[in-house]
């Protein structure tokens, strides 16, 4: 069984699996992070700089509104700040106090 932290108990599999793969996508950007002009282990491996452009892209408006587009009638995602920016959603005046 997969031991969870505390604050994730009360989310649902939907939530667990979006989170999970903003933490992947987070970290892989980071790891190949020569596509945005950060250090990088091995600048010349055009296959790493690749991918590290595949995974920017995944992170532009775009392709989030794209997401969303997808998505949007999904009532079990909660939809963060910043990705409510993007799509032209309506923000809370807090953070993380949605309506």
């Amino acid at each position: 069984m997969t031991r969870l932290s505390a604050s994730r108990y009360h989310m649902s599999e939907a939530e667990l699996i979006f989170t999970a793969l903003a933490e992947l996508f987070t970290r892989q950007i980071a790891e190949t992070a020569q596509a945005t002009g950060m250090p990088f282990n091995c600048p010349h491996d055009a296959v790493a700089v690749r991918r590290g452009e595949r995974l920017t892209a995944l992170q532009s408006d775009r392709a989030i509104q794209s997401l969303y587009a997808r998505h949007r009638n999904d009532p079990l995602i909660k939809w963060k700040d910043s990705i409510k920016k993007v799509v032209g959603l309506k923000r809370p005046a807090v953070p993380g106090l949605d309506e």
